[in-house]
């Protein structure tokens, strides 16, 4: 089985979830798609 996961480094703003989620979702269509991975690994404060 093979398994792809690609972990995501971002620079999350306290308290803004509208912002933090606008660059969870840009990460996951410029990194995960592009590497062909169903999964993002976030940051746990994001």
């Amino acid at each position: 089985m093979d398994c792809r996961l690609v972990v995501a480094q971002t620079n999350p703003k306290l308290g803004d979830l509208a912002a933090n989620l606008q660059e969870h979702l840009a990460r996951v269509d410029e990194v995960a798609k592009g590497a062909g991975a169903p999964m993002v690994l976030f940051p746990e404060p994001s």
